[in-house]
């Protein structure tokens, strides 16, 4: 599971902030690494409030993420925050 997420935060640091982008590659991966036989649960989340948002801001946010293999259920989070824009340039 972790893989996956890992995989999120790493679209997130090339600059992808939009929920549906990170949230397929996540899906993606955890079919492809853990083979899950469900997905109970994955969403992007503001990093305070924990509701659900649809893209990053500066502040970012934590992918969470449920998964069953057979009788066990799994639950991980990860942190994530878009790259630090420069000022200026250059």
């Amino acid at each position: 599971m972790i893989r996956a997420l890992r995989e999120g935060r790493a679209l997130v640091r090339s600059g992808t902030l939009g929920a549906r982008a990170i949230l397929s590659v996540v899906r993606q991966t955890l079919r492809r690494e853990a083979r899950p036989d469900a997905v109970d649960y994955l969403a992007l989340v503001d990093s305070t409030t924990l509701e659900p948002i649809e893209r990053l801001d500066r502040a970012g946010g934590f992918i969470l993420g449920a998964i069953r293999i057979g009788r066990t259920r799994l639950i991980d989070n990860l942190l994530v925050k878009p790259p630090l824009r420069r000022a200026g340039g250059g």
